[in-house]
């Protein structure tokens, strides 16, 4: 049996190390790189219209649409892109590979994002 003054310092060890284990967990969550791809498929089928709009331009203007487009639209890399709750833009946080059709978003803020498409 541990005597009075080893089990109180028994137990600000283990409370110190769980302090530490919760604080390293968090941060390692904080750090997740919380990335989203989405393909050449509707917007509707990944659940993601909460946070995604692909706009596609029509004569003068741009409209909603749940596809990327498959032909005779351009990425419009100016006006496409990401924010947050506030309404600033996130750098960095959308790519778009013309190639593949693929759009990536990267961001560890809950965001809204928009692709835009120009006709070609």
């Amino acid at each position: 049996m541990l005597a009075g003054e080893q089990r109180k310092k028994l137990i600000l060890v283990v409370a110190i190390l769980l302090i530490i284990e919760i604080a390293a967990i968090y941060m390692m969550y904080q750090s997740i790189d919380r990335r989203v791809v989405l393909e050449d498929v509707q917007i509707k089928e990944l659940d993601t219209n909460d946070f995604v709009a692909i706009m596609i331009q029509q004569g003068g203007s741009y409209v909603n649409t749940n596809n990327f487009p498959t032909s005779g639209y351009t990425f419009n890399s100016t006006l496409s892109g990401c924010i947050d709750d506030q309404g600033n833009k996130i750098e960095g946080a959308l790519s778009y590979n013309n190639s593949t059709r693929k759009a990536t978003v990267s961001t560890g803020y809950t965001s809204n994002c928009y692709l835009y498409f120009d006709l070609a």
